[in-house]
């Protein structure tokens, strides 16, 4: 499928994640070797879930989705699980259904080629997120924290994520995308 394709069936599902933003998951996917580990933190109704799950499907990568649905209630996980199965990935997700922060501990360092975060948005979260998920990130990986570039979290997600030590590649619309040194 290619990216249009893909951002059209994205816009099949309910959610907060854009055009611009999906075009960083699909660039940054679509181009690692077979068999690389993907991760997403937070998929709520599975909007971007289903960039990295189509890509996940065609290009023969390991895809782990973690969400505990803590903060949107029960309705997002069956819509999600419904979204998922419309478009013809539910059975390529490696499902994890707890807290972000405890799923980390279960990567073993140095194993992660890609990953979107998009769980909490408070300071304190955020950096105890992004603190878990690092050292499980390979060098030179890519990180994507949703809502880095949204105002509203700027004293969230953007003042976590900016006093680490993770190389900016850019921000497009509220994706903050940076490279594991």
């Amino acid at each position: 499928m290619n990216f249009e394709e893909i951002l059209k069936q994205m816009d099949s599902i309910g959610g907060y994640f854009w055009a611009e933003e999906a075009r960083q998951l699909y660039e940054h996917t679509v181009k690692l070797p077979r068999g690389s580990m993907v991760v997403e933190s937070g998929c709520l109704f599975g909007r971007s879930t289903s960039v990295l799950a189509t890509v996940a499907k065609e290009k023969n990568l390991t895809l782990y989705v973690i969400d505990n649905w803590s903060v949107e209630g029960t309705g997002a996980k069956p819509q999600f699980w419904e979204n998922m199965h419309r478009i013809g990935v539910d059975e390529i997700i490696h499902f994890i259904e707890k807290d972000a922060i405890e799923a980390a501990k279960d990567f073993e360092d140095g194993s992660i080629d890609f990953i979107h975060i998009d769980s909490a948005h408070d300071y304190t979260h955020m950096v105890k997120e992004t603190a878990a998920w690092s050292p499980k990130m390979k060098k030179g990986a890519v990180m994507c924290f949703h809502d880095y570039g949204n105002p509203v979290f700027a004293d969230g997600v953007k003042k976590a994520v900016d006093e680490t030590n993770l190389s900016k590649l850019g921000v497009y619309n509220s994706l903050g995308v940076f490279q594991v040194p």
